[in-house]
């Protein structure tokens, strides 16, 4: 049976110089129709300011070595809730999505979730069914081969399973994210919600080309799989 109840959700944002986007966000999940939450913003050593904004928000803690499974980490170490929700600083929630993120997990078997992703920006035909592919159709995919493998920008996780494996993977400069829900996987079910959606910046795909983002992705996500080695993007300069 279901376990009826209103989970306290910790919603965990890491932000590198993130001062255009993340107010964005914020507001996004201010304007939510569910109150039981709270927001930790990790400032990963910014020189802008993300912090500043962030501060008006959500409670706003200090990371100073660089890298995205370790402001996350840094995150959770903080969070007080039964649900952690990890997001990335330049996306944003449309409606509903905290509800969804609750009900997903009133079935006690459910470890981790997600939803899905859509592009924040207005793009073109061919990035829109990259974001159809790589995160609605592969992540159901990797489910059905029992490799559930989630986006960082939107997964969801309860708090003592992330405590049980021990968190990201903090010499992972990528795919962290993936092998987080895989290694969950073995503690109880995972679950993709359609009706949760949550939209996430397209800027690292047209600031590096779709083609070279396309090479990279799929020599990565082979390096990921089948030797455990991801590789780090390359450094680019976003465009804003």
């Amino acid at each position: 049976m279901p376990d009826l109840k209103t989970y306290f959700i910790s919603i965990i944002i890491p932000a590198y110089n993130e001062e255009l986007h993340i107010e964005k966000l914020l507001k996004s999940i201010k304007s939510q129709d569910f109150n039981n939450y709270e927001i930790i913003v990790v400032d990963n050593n910014s020189s802008d300011n993300t912090s500043k904004i962030a501060e008006k928000y959500a409670k706003v803690v200090k990371e100073t070595t660089k890298g995205v499974s370790i402001a996350r980490n840094t995150g959770a170490k903080s969070a007080k809730g039964d649900i952690l929700l990890f997001l990335d600083a330049d996306g944003e929630l449309c409606e509903g999505v905290l509800n969804r993120v609750n009900n997903a997990f009133l079935n006690r078997e459910v470890v981790a979730a997600t939803g899905k992703i859509i592009p924040l920006e207005k793009t073109g035909m061919l990035i829109k069914m990259f974001y159809k592919f790589n995160y609605v159709h592969l992540v159901k995919f990797s489910m059905l081969i029992k490799k559930p493998s989630f986006i960082g920008v939107n997964i969801a996780i309860r708090s003592d399973i992330f405590r049980e494996i021990g968190g990201f993977n903090e010499q992972f400069k990528n795919y962290d994210d993936c092998d987080l829900t895989i290694r969950a996987s073995r503690f109880g079910k995972e679950v993709f919600d359609k009706k949760w959606v949550v939209k996430a910046s397209a800027r690292r795909i047209t600031s590096m080309g779709f083609r070279k983002y396309l090479k990279f992705t799929t020599s990565n996500l082979i390096s990921y799989y089948f030797l455990h080695k991801p590789k780090e993007y390359p450094q680019i300069k976003f465009n804003q």
